[in-house]
Order: C-alpha cells, then sequence, then structure tokens
C-alpha cells in the first residue's frame, strides 16, 4: 500500500502537481506487514519467555536483553526475538553502548514489528543503542529503536553504530530509528543493506551516514525530519562510501541536504540515486561534491531551499566540486529528474529563497570545475529562478533535451 502511495505522488509531481505526502500515508501497513523470521531459525531466544525481560517501558531490560544475545551469539545462527513491548535499556553493556555485538557473526535481532517491539535506551551519557563494530553477518529487522532524545537531550546518541571497516553484512529491514540526539546510523560496514525503514526526529546528526569503506545499497526508506529545529546543518544520507545504490526512498524535512554523495570525503566507486522523493529540504535535494561515475535519475525533487539564503542551497540538484578541487565531481549522468518549486505546499521560512534553480553546476571555491556531465531529459519547470544553472562550464558537458 505504501509503494502504491508513493508511486502516486510521484506521477502527480511528475506533471508538476504539488504532492505533499502525509506520514500516516506513507507508512501506513508497515507495522503489521513484517516478516517473521524467527519462525525461519533453528535456535530462537526469546527476551521474555526464556530471560524474563518485561517490556514495560520500566524495568532495566538491559541484563536480560544481553543474557539473550550471549546466548544467541555462542549457537550459529541464532536469533533474539522481541515480543511485542517496550525494552528499557536502563544499563550500558560496556561504558558507552546498551547493546554491544561485539565480534559476533550470522546473528539476527528480530521483532514482531515497527513500532511493536521497542528498543529504547534508559540511561545518560551513552554512545549508541547498538554497537556492531567488529561483527559480520548481521540482521535487525521489526523493530523500533528509540534513543529517548527527550530524557538525555545532549548525549551523543547513535542509534545504530556500526564504526569499523572489520564489520561486514549488516542489514536492517523494517527498522525504525528515532529519537536520536546524533546520527540515527552511523556505518563503515563494508556491506550494507537497509530496506523499509523509517529514520526520523535526529536533532543532532544525519539521518544515515557512511564511512569510507561502505558498500550501500539503500532502498524504500522513509528519512525525515533531521535537525528538527532548521538550526542544525544536517543531511538525510551523507555517503562517503564506495558504492551507494540508493532507490525508491522518500526523504523530506531535513535541515541542510537530502542525499550528499561526496561532501568531504572522495567516493572511489560509484553512486546510483535513483527513483527518489525528496522534499521540503533545507538546501539541496541531492548534491554531489566529489567522486567519480555518478547516476541521478528519475528522481522527484521539490521544495528545496527552505532554510535560509546561505551559500550552497537553494537547488534541486547540485554537482560541485568540493575541498578545493581534492573532491572534484566527474562522470555525472543527470537524467530524467523531474525538479520544481512549490510555494502553495511549502510556504518558505523567513529569509528563504527557496528552490532557485533545478540543477546547478559549480566550483565553489576554485579548486576545480566538474567535469564530464551530460545534463538529458530533466523535467525543470516552475523553478524561482530557471532550470539550470551553470555557474561554471564543465570542461566536457551535454546538454540536451531538458524541458527548463
Amino acid at each position: 500500500m505504501a509503494l502504491s502511495i508513493l508511486n502516486s505522488a510521484r506521477a502527480k509531481a511528475r506533471h508538476g502537481a504539488a504532492s505533499a505526502v502525509n506520514d500516516a500515508d506513507i507508512w501506513t501497513g508497515h507495522a503489521a506487514d513484517h516478516d517473521t523470521l524467527h519462525t525461519k531459525h533453528n535456535t530462537t531466544f526469546d527476551v521474555v519467555a526464556d530471560f524474563g525481560a518485561k517490556g514495560d517501558d520500566t524495568t532495566d531490560d538491559g541484563p536480560a536483553v544481553r543474557d539473550a544475545l550471549a546466548a544467541a551469539i555462542a549457537v550459529p545462527n541464532g536469533v533474539v526475538y522481541f515480543p511485542p513491548g517496550t525494552y528499557l535499556m536502563g544499563s550500558l553493556a560496556v561504558s558507552t553502548d546498551a547493546i554491544d555485538l561485539g565480534s559476533s557473526n550470522n546473528l539476527t535481532l528480530e521483532g514482531a514489528g515497527m513500532g511493536l517491539s521497542t528498543i529504547k535506551m534508559g540511561v545518560a551519557s551513552w554512545r549508541s543503542v547498538i554497537r556492531g563494530d567488529q561483527s559480520d553477518f548481521i540482521r535487525i529487522a521489526n523493530l523500533t529503536i528509540d534513543g529517548n532524545k527527550a530524557s538525555f537531550a545532549g548525549s551523543p546518541g547513535i542509534g545504530l553504530r556500526f564504526l569499523s571497516s572489520a564489520a561486514n553484512n549488516l542489514t536492517t529491514h523494517r527498522v525504525e530509528i528515532l529519537n536520536t540526539d546524533d546520527r540515527a546510523m552511523s556505518i563503515t560496514a563494508k556491506v550494507v543493506e537497509v530496506d523499509r525503514c523509517d529514520i526520523h526526529d535526529c536533532d543532532g546528526g544525519i539521518g544515515f551516514n557512511t564511512g569510507t569503506d561502505s558498500h550501500v545499497w539503500l532502498t524504500n526508506n522513509y528519512i525525515r525530519d533531521i535537525g528538527t529545529e532548521w538550526t542544525l546543518i544536517q543531511d538525510g544520507v551523507f555517503f562517503g562510501g564506495q558504492y551507494l545504490y540508493a532507490a525508491g526512498n522518500t526523504i523530506t524535512r531535513c535541515t541542510d541536504t537530502g542525499i550528499n554523495i561526496g561532501g568531504s570525503t572522495d567516493p572511489t566507486g560509484w553512486a546510483r540515486v535513483i527513483g527518489n522523493l525528496i522534499f521540503q529540504i533545507g538546501n539541496s535535494g541531492v548534491n554531489t561534491g566529489g567522486g567519480d561515475n555518478q547516476i541521478i535519475k528519475d528522481n522527484i525533487i521539490y521544495a528545496c531551499g527552505r532554510k535560509d539564503a546561505g551559500p550552497r542551497s537553494n537547488v534541486g540538484i547540485r554537482i560541485r566540486d568540493d575541498g578545493g578541487g581534492t573532491f572534484t565531481s566527474e562522470g555525472v549522468i543527470v537524467i530524467g529528474n523531474r525538479c520544481y518549486e512549490d510555494i502553495t505546499a511549502f510556504p518558505l521560512d523567513s529569509g528563504a529563497l527557496g528552490q532557485l534553480f533545478g540543477i546547478e553546476v559549480e566550483d565553489v571555491d576554485g579548486g576545480g570545475t566538474p567535469d564530464d556531465v551530460i545534463l538529458m531529459g530533466n523535467v525543470l519547470t516552475d523553478n524561482a529562478t530557471g532550470g539550470i544553472n551553470l555557474a561554471d562550464t564543465p570542461t566536457s558537458l551535454v546538454n540536451v533535451n531538458n524541458l527548463a
């Protein structure tokens, strides 16, 4: 149902119609529509039935959860199952993390569904709810991870933390991550699949953040309300890894960029940003700031430039160099996208200029103009100033069949 609603919104946007998509429409039915993974494995450890967790949002369930985790790690393909309930982690596994997966492998953490089974942080001075810096073949599914920022504002809280290239093969499926005071997901694991997750209300950080070694498949996710005070410079997705495939995601209400490719890190692989719905963004919808071999295709991007009139903002798709020419975008294909302004659905905040251009190509700091750029078949009407802004002309540019 959710995907059909998104497809309808995309169809409207392709014809220039205002299409404000609300949260309830996008995720109706997702909590109940989940896999029952624990029935497919030989060894399952129920945190309630087997280890006495309460799931009442009051009792410290940290010891019971960690006992279940230890039991599951000790067997092949272990599963830790969380029945419906809210599991308050009132103590830390180590000095900074509620759950530390250590060097575990072939492990599943599974709940009854997003919004039904919740792991909730219950202690201050924490770094992450779940940490897996040395783990391999980890699957997390049908759970909500709650950083509880209302109780612990100022804690550098991350929802999922896999910050080491020693970590590998992480899959998250139908996982909700909310209320973190830092990044929802911070990943340097080498192979990462994030599918049908709901990431929101992360005031102090990026929704999904990757390091230099990551190979990422980011599909059909809902990423929203990243930096909700409109005072924090935060991205929905920041990618600085090797390979990115981002398709079918809805990204909205981020204070900086919807999808930021490169930025301060030079991805040496490739990026594919295809068929995403990106709207109501503080600065740019999609930004390329480094790396080669990027395809930005069939996205709908509108109502950007909502934050302020500052630099590096106010466009749908921005192709630029970054860092004194150290990270220059090369080999960028932008094809079949729909970029437009929609002040009616999303009025401007004070001082904001709105989405001035559909596409902009720019050498930010004189270090090197993006090169080998193809702009083809994009519909760029109804932006505040114009369709395409070639602030700096690439050495090689193909600019054909764009409607601006």
